[in-house]
């Protein structure tokens, strides 16, 4: 069962500003990895620091849906729809892992410049 760790609500095709995460998800996510250690065994810093990357990563993918004020996905990086835990709670992230392509950076600072202009 998949289990999200962030989301972000729409209103019509405008994204609510608010982001939820859940950090319960992450813990049951990080549950279920068995890569020879349980989260039992893990030191209370080992694992606030292992569930902070995954939450980290997933409040960065949905400030991209914010930022792109869209739903969409892309097929890699970090805007991709599904991350395998193995990448969400990585002690090293690849730069394949949060690569967004020059277009989208481009629309994120379209909208912050709009976002700014709105502000004024």
């Amino acid at each position: 069962m998949v289990m999200p760790i962030g989301s972000i609500k729409f209103e019509a095709t405008e994204p609510r500003p608010e982001i939820h995460l859940s950090y319960d998800n992450a813990m049951a996510l990080l549950s279920q990895m068995t890569d020879g250690i349980t989260v039992k065994q893990m030191t209370p810093r080992t694992r606030n620091v292992t569930l902070g990357r995954a939450l980290g990563r997933a409040l960065a993918h949905e400030l991209g849906h914010y930022l792109l004020a869209s739903k969409a996905h892309t097929p890699t990086g970090l805007m991709r729809s599904h991350w395998p835990a193995k990448d969400l709670f990585a002690h090293r992230c690849w730069d394949a892992d949060v690569y967004i392509d020059p277009a989208l950076r481009n629309r994120i600072a379209d909208r912050i410049a709009q976002l700014e202009a709105h502000a004024k």
